[in-house]
Formats: C-alpha cells, structure tokens, sequence
C-alpha cells in the first residue's frame, strides 16, 4: 500500500494505536514547560507488530519493525513498515534521558524526508517526486516524540491515571508544528500475541483542529507499547491496528 511523503506520519500508516472513543476530563496531574520530562530511558532492542489494517470493507495484513539502538552517545530508533511490495522506513535520532528528537529520515515510496533538529531550529532536505526542498527555519519550539521513535518515547513518560501533558511534532507534509495532547484515559488487561499485559491506555490528540488521533496501550512494568491502533482519513478512514508479537 503506497503511503506518499506528504501525509503526516501519524496519519500514515506507521502510527498504529487503539481508538479510544471517550475523552477523559482534563486533571491535576499535568507537566508544563516546552516538552515533557520522560520517567524512563529508552533501552536497547527490536519489538515486531503485526498490523492489521481495514479500509473499503477489505482487510490488509503488514509488518512493522521497530528496533532501538545506542550509537554516538544518542539512541537510534528504526523502524520498517509495509507489505513486501510496498516498504517505508523512518529513523529517529533522540538524545539519551531527554529523549528529544535530533534526526529524522523518512522514506517512503516517492520521497526522502532528511531533517536536523537544534533548538528551536530545522534544517535539511525534502525531496518528493523529484523536486528537491531545503529547510533552515525557526519553529519556536522543540520538537517532541516524532518520527520513528515517536510512540517508544511517549511510552518513557510518567504516566499514571489523569496524568496529561502537550508536545509538538513537525508535519513534514505541511513544514507546520502540531501541538498534540496525551492523556491517560485508565488501565486496562491486554492481550496480544506477545502475552498478557497490564497497560495505560492512552489517548493522544490534536490541540490544532486537526484529526490526528490515536492511542496506546502501554505496558505498567516496562513502559512497553503492546497494541496501538488509530483512524486513518486519507484512506477513507480506514482503522489500522497493532500488537506486539515479540
């Protein structure tokens, strides 16, 4: 299935989390400041999902790979997604205990998407369909659990029930920042191929009108992602859903 360069990733078909339907009310447990504090490091290793994407009243199976690294002092996270006759890669580099994002490279069918993120600032090139674009602006903000390791690092945070905090991503379709909400909706027993878990269910969503909306399921003891699932417009609001086989 061909995923273009200019959909946002959490619409594209990387971002898979469960839809959760009711919005919790906002609590007292909230960080403030320009990005949130992780509770956790992320840690070396490789975790498989099998996705299982429904659109137009047919079903599409795929894989999804994401493996998480220490290279340089920073943490490198890939991961592979797609059907054998369709793949897409994104790699984030993320610093290590802060867990801000530094690298992204996307590639997808039709496109490469190689940014560098410094402060407030972006640099690097976007090259879609063969017209190639240099980016050097000032975003006003840090960017904040995007690209590949995007999902593992929200996972890092100190979730508990009521606990809400707000971060930014950078649309590489629109070059516009998104500011997003997380929420920890409850707990909830799950589970998948990989086994029995107890999980935050958790619910990100647009604070800019837009329908970015997934959820997690992440595991209480190791701040795992074991299921994730989201509604995906672009393709007819199809809904693709992950769990974590190992």
């Amino acid at each position: 299935m061909k995923v273009s360069l200019g959909t946002t990733r959490q619409r594209a078909l990387r971002a898979f989390s469960v839809a959760i339907a009711v919005a919790a009310p906002f609590a007292a447990s909230a960080q403030r400041g320009e990005y949130p504090r992780p509770a956790v490091d992320l840690t070396p290793g490789t975790a498989n999902y099998k996705v299982r994407l429904e659109a137009a009243g047919q079903v599409v199976m795929m894989d999804l790979t994401r493996t998480t690294k220490a290279v340089n002092g920073a943490w490198v996270v890939t991961e592979t997604s797609g059907t054998p006759g369709h793949q897409q890669m994104d790699e984030s580099t993320v610093e290590k205990k802060t867990l801000i994002i530094r690298k992204r490279v996307f590639r997808a069918e039709g496109g490469v998407a190689d940014l560098q993120f410094a402060g407030h600032t972006v640099t690097g090139t976007i090259d879609a369909d063969g017209q190639k674009q240099t980016i050097n602006r000032d975003i006003g903000t840090v960017i904040f659990a995007d690209g590949a390791a995007g999902q593992d690092v929200l996972a890092a945070l100190p979730l508990a029930k009521g606990y809400n905090v707000e971060f930014r991503n950078f649309n590489v379709g629109s070059l516009q920042v998104k500011t997003l909400q997380l929420r920890v909706m409850d707990t909830e027993r799950v589970t998948v191929p990989a086994g029995t878990f107890d999980t935050w269910k958790v619910l990100i969503t647009s604070l800019d009108g837009g329908s970015d909306t997934y959820g997690l399921f992440v595991d209480k003891r190791t701040h795992r992602v074991v299921k994730m699932a989201m509604s995906v417009p672009n393709l007819g609001d199809a809904l693709a859903i992950a769990e974590l086989v190992k």
